[in-house]
This record gives C-alpha cells, structure tokens and sequence, in this order.
C-alpha cells in the first residue's frame, strides 16, 4: 500500500471526511438561517411625511420616512442562528482534531512498523546468506552436521516469518491511516 507523506493527508483531511464536511454545511445552513432572520427583522413599515414649499413654478418638497420598529423575534433569531453556527463551527473543528490526533498517531504507528520491517529485511538477508554459505562450506567438507543444517533452516525460517509478520503489521497500519485519511 502506497501511503502519502503525513502533511498531505492531513491537508485533505477537511475535504475527504465525511463528518467534518456535514459540519461544514451545518455551519453554512445556520449562518443563511441567521441572515435570514436578520433581513427579516428589518420592517418595512415606515412612517413619514410631507414637507413642501409652493412657489411659482412648481412644488419643492421633502419626504423623510423611518422605518417603524418591528418585534424583537426575528432579531434575537439572528443572533441564535450566529450562535449556532459558532456551535457548530467549534464541534467541527473539534471532531478534526480528533481525526487529526488519530491520524497522526496511527501514520506514526505505520511508519515505524514499515521501518522495523526494512531493518529485519536488510539486516536478516546478509545474515542468512552468511550462515547458508557457512554451513554449505561445512557440509562439503564434512566436517557440518544434519542438526546443524536444521538449526539453521529453523533460523532462517524464523527470520522470514519475523520479516513478514512485520510487513503485515506495516500492511495493516498503512489500511488504518488511509482509512482515516479518507483515502480509501
């Protein structure tokens, strides 16, 4: 499995994850609910008159209007809506850190699984052809035993299966951060 670099998974996290982006909307609802209630708490009731002059020529006149105050509801439904999406905006941001610290932990958790099984890999190769050409050396000239060989086989059988217990950790690891990531 192919797993990008943390910082890249971590940028796409916001886009990717299912929850943060229902959040996302979540936020966006309420502050056009808030807008809405603010535009609607604006009347459009007005009181106003008439002042005029009469000359030769025609009217000159002045018409100044007030909008009439309206109830307080729609105003105050504003604000929750404001507050709301603040709410919401907090637990989004709360659910991707969570999303983060898992992620981070569980890319840290790969990595070190993927390393432990390099190491094992380089370190057990040069090893096994060591002892295999060693006790081959033996045998030739007689001087190796049948339990010697077995030994050995038992060695390097165990050093392969330590390799690929290794990579399977490192498997299973890489499946968890992509998961997480939102890449799979």
């Amino acid at each position: 499995l192919s797993v990008p670099p943390l910082k890249s998974l971590l940028k796409r996290v916001p886009t990717r994850w299912a929850e943060a982006v229902r959040l996302s909307a979540a936020v966006d609802e309420a502050k056009a609910t808030a807008r809405l209630s603010s535009a609607q708490s604006r009347g459009d009731l007005k009181l106003g008159g008439y002042i005029g002059f009469e000359g030769s020529e025609g009217l000159l006149g002045l018409n100044i209007q007030m909008p009439l105050p309206t109830t307080d509801r729609p105003a105050l439904e504003s604000l929750v809506g404001m507050r709301r999406a603040e709410v919401i905006k907090l637990e989004r941001e709360v659910a991707l850190r969570r999303v983060h610290e898992h992620l981070t932990q569980a890319w840290w958790k790969w990595d070190g699984y993927r390393r432990r099984a390099d190491l094992l890999r380089t370190e057990s190769e040069s090893m096994i052809t060591e002892s295999l050409a060693t006790t081959e050396s033996l045998i030739s000239r007689g001087e190796g035993t049948a339990i010697e060989l077995i030994t050995l086989l038992q060695r390097v059988a165990s050093l392969e299966r330590a390799i690929i217990e290794a990579e399977l950790d490192a498997r299973e690891a890489a499946a968890m951060v992509l998961v997480i990531g939102g890449a799979l």
